[in-house]
């Protein structure tokens, strides 16, 4: 699946470069079955070809670490790698690689809810590889594809873009792909209460992973550095005990790395309650506000780099104070939860909500304008203000004002919060439970 491209005037050590791109070829294999695995080489890759100053090394970590963490479901940072991975491969001569990345990218975004852009990058792909008929570009883009199509409810085209993948990978033997395609449809037949086909494409998914886990070998593409490092082309000086050494070096690492994956699966909750501690108010289980200030950090300069919209709301909860001297703190905290929750579910996953503080939130929406934003802010304002307050208590009834600022202008981050804080003062004054931009 990886093919990697020199530029003419990358001089790094040979020896060295055949060796990353040894790991390069193993983490696009490991990729499918094991994830966590492949990420880990994808770091080492990066750290060895920084030192080469090897730009397709480079170019492939990024791409490599941006796959893995699609697979593990990290979609926010596999985006963000897969961006890397565009801007590296941009310094190389084209090659397939760019459409990978554009492939993966478009079913990240996807994921993310950015559905238009999902839809763009997914079908330019599967466009460009039927126009170069590379078999395995094909079946991993009618596969993506088909799965936008079946999560987009248009169930006849999804059905047969899984057909012509499974018919391309069939004829071609790319187990990978095989084994996944059987997969989705196994799962699609089992929703639809047709336990035979489930049946039968599960016991294909079986015997396709069968066949990909019998291609999968750690010794066999280290044994290429023995093949190959003394051939003419790079004209290696060191003897063959040398390579043995290195070989004998590889095979300790990745047993290294079995041993760490082992311990990262065991510790899995055990980071994940952690990172949330870091990240995540207490109370309503929203971000606080120390990951708010990182974030807004990131997404201003990605803003202000693509050329896209960033939007940001200050929303204050009306007379909260009043609340909690009326109705108690515990009145007062199942509030602040009730939002948090109708927060949630009126904004994207792509959208960053925060506890800014006390009865103040901070939404981020990246990609969306201030128009927009305003529509968005109008429905939650009035989803809150209809809610029924009443099941807290009997005469509880509760509205928020909201200030919007967009990035369009805005010098920095500090600004664009500022901008935001100066609209919900508006609001506050022109009688509260309204929207400012």
């Amino acid at each position: 699946m990886l093919k990697i491209t020199m530029l003419p005037d990358e001089t790094g050590n040979p020896f060295e470069i055949k060796k990353i791109d040894t790991l390069i070829e193993l983490a696009g294999k490991l990729l499918f079955k094991q994830a966590t695995k492949a990420y880990l080489i994808s770091e080492i890759i990066f750290k060895l070809s920084e030192k080469e100053n090897y730009t397709a090394g480079i170019a492939h970590s990024h791409f490599l670490n941006g796959a893995a963490l699609f697979y593990e479901k990290d979609y926010v940072r596999a985006l963000r790698s897969l961006e890397y991975a565009t801007d590296e491969f941009a310094k190389l001569p084209p090659s397939l690689m760019q459409q990978w990345v554009t492939l993966y990218a478009g079913i990240v975004n996807f994921k993310l809810d950015r559905e238009v852009r999902a839809k763009q990058q997914l079908s330019a792909v599967l466009k460009t590889a039927n126009t170069l008929s590379d078999t395995r570009l094909q079946s991993a883009a009618y596969f993506f594809t088909a799965r936008y199509y079946l999560a987009s409810k248009e169930v006849d085209i999804a059905l047969a873009h899984f057909q012509t993948a499974n018919n391309i990978a069939l004829a071609a033997k790319h187990y990978e792909w095989l084994f996944q395609i059987a997969k989705e449809l196994s799962k699609y037949y089992k929703k639809q209460n047709d336990p035979a086909k489930s049946l039968e494409y599960f016991e294909a998914y079986h015997k396709f992973y069968l066949a990909f886990d019998a291609e999968l070998s750690v010794s066999k593409p280290l044994e290429i550095v023995l093949d190959t490092c003394h051939s003419k082309e790079y004209h290696i000086s060191e003897n063959v005990q040398r390579a043995y050494e290195e070989i004998k070096k590889y095979n300790l690492l990745y047993a290294e790395l079995s041993q760490q994956c082992k311990l990262v699966e065991e510790h899995k909750e055990r980071i994940k309650t952690l990172e949330r501690q870091i990240r995540e108010d207490s109370l309503t289980g929203l971000q606080n506000r120390r990951y708010l200030d990182l974030q807004l950090s990131l997404e201003f300069e990605r803003a202000r780099r693509y050329g896209n919209n960033l939007t940001l709301v200050m929303a204050d909860i009306d007379h909260f104070k009043q609340i909690n001297d009326r109705f108690s703190h515990l009145i007062g905290d199942k509030v602040l939860k009730e939002i948090a929750k109708i927060f949630r579910r009126r904004c994207r996953r792509i959208d960053i909500i925060a506890r800014y503080g006390g009865e103040e939130f901070v939404l981020l929406l990246p990609m969306t304008d201030a128009e927009n934003a305003y529509m968005v802010c109008e429905r939650i304002r009035v989803a809150i203000e209809n809610y029924h307050w009443s099941k807290i208590h009997p005469e509880l009834s509760v509205t928020i004002s909201m200030g919007i600022s967009d990035s369009l202008g805005i010098e920095n981050n500090h600004d664009l919060l500022a901008a935001a804080d100066k609209k919900l003062y508006e609001a506050k004054n022109s009688g509260r439970n309204r929207v400012c931009y």
